[in-house]
Formats: structure tokens, C-alpha cells, sequence
């Protein structure tokens, strides 16, 4: 679904969002989700964004996946703590697999658990996640159909390639970055001038967090 969401096709639009000082491409994407929201009255979108960082693929990688690092660059995340309490390793790499996190307030309270798989060799690496709520969690560990279970994919993917303009040879990271949320505001094919500033702070955010955490450690490294 994830791949889906990020590939650009006649049945699968994009819009760029325009009228913003600084945006480079960040473009958004409405999908008519009945079966899956199971809620006639919800919209799911998804909104996207490329850029080039002067970083290795395997550093943000490792970044990215790692439960420490994720209050570094979510914005929901920001004042809670992510632990890492089950996983599946695939193959040799131990950064190749598919975890449950759990977030918690500095109280210990649960918010949230975010189900995540991480992926990489040679020729990319991903790192995807979606939220799941403790009654959806709890209803899966007691065998329940997981094909009914609500999964909105968000995540990264990271293409190794040479920094455009650089002459050095040195393997630069092109990050793709998706989010993919319920607006229950919005009905296809409008999206509300509201929806659209959430949208634009929230990627943006992500984004100038990730490049001034992973490449101004990778400079000083």
C-alpha cells in the first residue's frame, strides 16, 4: 500500500500544494477509502515530498528506523518516549525488520503503538509504520482477522545516488517521505485551506528535522 500511495499514476493523482513561501514539491494525494475507514464520512490523504541529503543511505537509515530517533523528527511524538518491545528479524542485517512500538507519556500513560517494518541493501532501504490502537492490538494477539484491521501506511524510502552538483563521488540519500492520515474534514475532491496548512507543517517540519539532526551530525562526524 505504501508503494502504491508513493507511485504517480493515471488512476493515482497528485496536486502539488502551491501558494506556500518555501515549498519546494509537496504534493497531496485524496483517496476514497470506504472499506477501508469503514466510515462513509472519511477521507484518507496522503502527502508527499523528495529531496536530496548529503548523508549516507545507511546512516539515515539507521536514523530513521530507530525508536530513539522518532521524537527527533514526529511532531506527535515530541513529549512522549517510543520503546521497541517486540520484533522480527529478516535475515542477517538487525536493521531488517518488522517491530511493535509503544508510546508513552513521561507518566507512563500509553498513547499509541505503532507497528513498523524496516528494510534495506544495496539498491534502497525503506522504513514504514503505521498506528495502532491498544484495542486493535489486543483484538490481533486474541487471533482476530488481521485483513480487518485499518493500516495507513506513512513512512520513507531512500534511493543511494551521487549528490546532484557535487563532483566528489560520495553516495548522497534521496528521501522520499509519506504521510497518510484521516481527514474527516474533507470530502473528494476538496480539501480544506485548514487541512492543507496541518499538511504543510507537518512534512515540512519532519523534513527541516531530519536534514538539521542526521546531516549536521554527519558533518561533525
Amino acid at each position: 500500500m505504501f508503494c502504491a500511495n508513493v507511485s504517480n499514476t493515471v488512476s493515482n493523482p497528485w496536486m502539488k500544494i502551491d501558494g506556500y513561501t518555501g515549498c519546494t514539491d509537496v504534493r497531496v494525494m485524496m483517496k476514497n477509502n470506504k472499506e477501508l475507514t469503514m466510515n462513509l464520512h472519511a477521507t484518507t490523504v496522503v502527502f508527499t515530498t523528495s529531496l536530496w541529503l548529503d548523508v549516507s543511505p545507511n546512516q539515515l537509515f539507521d536514523f530513521l528506523r530507530h525508536e530513539d530517533s522518532r521524537t527527533k523528527w514526529d511532531v506527535l511524538s515530541h513529549r512522549l518516549t517510543i520503546r521497541e518491545f517486540a520484533s522480527m528479524i529478516k535475515g542477517e542485517n538487525l536493521g531488517n525488520r518488522v517491530s511493535l512500538m509503544r508510546a508513552t507519556t513521561s507518566q507512563g500513560k500509553l498513547e499509541i503503538f505503532y507497528l513498523q517494518e524496516s528494510y534495506t541493501d544495496s539498491t534502497g532501504s525503506y522504513v514504514i509504520y503505521a498506528p495502532l490502537d491498544e484495542g486493535t492490538l489486543s483484538s490481533l494477539s486474541k487471533g482476530s482477522d488481521p485483513d480487518k484491521v485499518i493500516i495507513l501506511p506513512s513512512g520513507f524510502s531512500i534511493l543511494p545516488g551521487p549528490l546532484p552538483g557535487k563532483e566528489d563521488g560520495a553516495t548522497a540519500s534521496f528521501l522520499t517521505v509519506a504521510f497518510h492520515i484521516v481527514d474527516g474534514a474533507s470530502t473528494r475532491p476538496f480539501i480544506s485551506s485548514q487541512s492543507i496548512k496541518a499538511i504543510y507543517k507537518i512534512i515540512t517540519d519532519a523534513v527541516a528535522s531530519i536534514k538539521n539532526t542526521v546531516v549536521y551530525h554527519s558533518s561533525q562526524g
